[in-house]
């Protein structure tokens, strides 16, 4: 009898191992996904000496290259949200594209409606007013350096 009391507890503790190894690994997985924008890419991209400017929407219009750092988009709060919906893209910035940095590694933003992606990774903009003032100040360069070509 004893023998099949400690076979029950053992059982149990097994059990209750292997729930709170699942709990640790799902909050293990939820906090890998919330990875934040700037401190994931926030000072390479501000660092980046060129990027090129592409508007997409609502029409096509020629890309644009600019020769300073985009500091302030390091100022960019964002959060990895897989399902959220990105829109219609408006903006691709290519941070150092390859018409400048011939050794240098791409990494491709595409601002959308409501969201926008870095190398494909989708972040949800942090507030309604942040999107629109990024969206202004990306219109703002691409205005700028498109006159100024």
């Amino acid at each position: 009898m004893r023998e099949t009391i400690c076979k029950k507890n053992s059982i149990k503790v097994l059990q209750l191992f292997f729930i709170l190894a699942l709990i640790v690994f799902f909050c293990y997985g939820c906090a890998k996904e919330s990875i934040d924008f700037n401190d994931k890419y926030g000072k390479e991209l501000s660092e980046a000496q060129f990027y090129k400017i592409e508007k997409l929407y609502p029409e096509t219009e020629d890309p644009v290259i600019a020769y300073e750092p985009l500091r302030s988009i390091g100022e960019l709060n964002g959060v990895k949200e897989s399902d959220v919906e990105l829109g219609n893209i408006i903006y691709r910035i290519t941070f150092n594209c390859k018409e400048k940095v011939a050794n240098g590694s791409e990494i491709i933003m595409e601002i959308g409606e409501k969201a926008f992606t870095v190398n494909g990774e989708k972040f949800g903009f942090s507030t309604e007013e942040q999107h629109a003032g990024f969206l202004e100040l990306i219109g703002s360069k691409y205005d700028y350096y498109l006159n100024h070509k």
